[in-house]
């Protein structure tokens, strides 16, 4: 395949994700491309195997519990002051 855009694209077709120009610029392409053809012909075989895999259930729970990791708060900020680097420190970045 070209290249990750196509193999995206191919991907979207797939899903039917495509707007109508999109989608009738790539039919254009499969048209007089045996190779992109080819590699949505994969694609398409590799979606159904996808998902014809059996559904299985998680041997647990991974949620993470709120009392051991609660969501952090925000930190408040330092009263809107803005504080630039001293001269020095700019001199020292601009060797």
């Amino acid at each position: 395949m070209e290249n990750e855009q196509t193999w995206m694209l191919l991907s979207a077709y797939i899903d039917g994700e495509l707007n109508q120009e999109e989608q009738q610029t790539l039919e254009a392409r499969l048209k007089v491309d045996a190779a992109l053809r080819a590699e949505l012909a994969e694609l398409r075989h590799l979606a159904q195997l996808v998902k014809a895999m059996p559904q299985v259930a998680a041997p647990r729970s991974f949620a993470l519990d709120p009392v051991a990791f609660p969501t952090p708060q925000p930190q408040p900020r330092s009263g809107g002051v803005v504080r630039f680097p001293q001269p020095w420190v700019l001199r020292a970045v601009a060797l």
